[in-house]
């Protein structure tokens, strides 16, 4: 008598099913370990263009004109009068586009503080403004250019430098009188034949 089970039949197909499903199951594992760890956050190309915004541009923009010689409409300036033989500020509004037109305009108008003062000749007429090369070149008619004496002259010319080189797109002044360029002031021998900086009044500096 045979005790012995007989051996089960091997399904061919079944063996095939299960070879393919732990192919597949590998392979699966294999993509998951090369993908790396998934991080929130934006992506570099996102990043990049945020930190190069039209707003972060833009602002730039906006401050430099609010400074510059010409804009639009009110522009808080400074203009600069005398006081006991040295250049004194006052704070002053001025409006329209041509801002250092204006403000020279508000200066030859004269100071509305107590206790400051003018050096510029009463009468004196600014005939042209122009900014070539950081250069203000200024055509005033020959009152503006009247005897004052050493002092006076000086703080005259520099009334009109500091209240000008305020403006960053303007470094010097170069003096004319009816357009054409002066060698020397009146009597006092200023020299006028080249464009003055700020460094030129250093003596009557405020």
């Amino acid at each position: 008598m045979n005790l012995h089970r007989p051996a089960p039949r091997r399904n061919p197909l079944g063996w095939a099913c299960l070879a393919l499903l732990g192919a597949a199951l590998a392979l699966a594992g294999c993509g998951q370990a090369g993908a790396g760890p998934v991080t929130s956050g934006p992506s570099p190309a996102s990043a990049g263009a945020s930190s190069a915004s039209p707003a972060a541009s833009g602002s730039g923009a906006s401050s430099a004109a609010s400074v510059s010689p010409t804009g639009s409409g009110v522009h808080q300036v400074q203009l600069y009068f005398s006081a006991a033989g040295k250049l004194a500020v006052e704070p002053a509004a001025v409006p329209g586009k041509d801002v250092a037109r204006a403000t020279l305009d508000a200066l030859l108008a004269g100071p509305k503080k107590a206790g400051l003062y003018t050096d510029i000749p009463q009468g004196s007429q600014v005939l042209s403004l122009a900014v070539k090369s950081g250069v203000a070149q200024v055509s005033f008619d020959p009152q503006f250019f009247s005897s004052g004496g050493s002092t006076g002259t000086q703080l005259r010319l520099g009334q009109v430098v500091y209240s000008l080189t305020q403006f960053p797109a303007i470094h010097s002044v170069q003096f004319l009188q009816q357009g054409h360029i002066l060698s020397v002031t009146g009597g006092e021998g200023f020299p006028l034949d080249k464009p003055l900086a700020r460094q030129s009044f250093s003596s009557i500096a405020p």
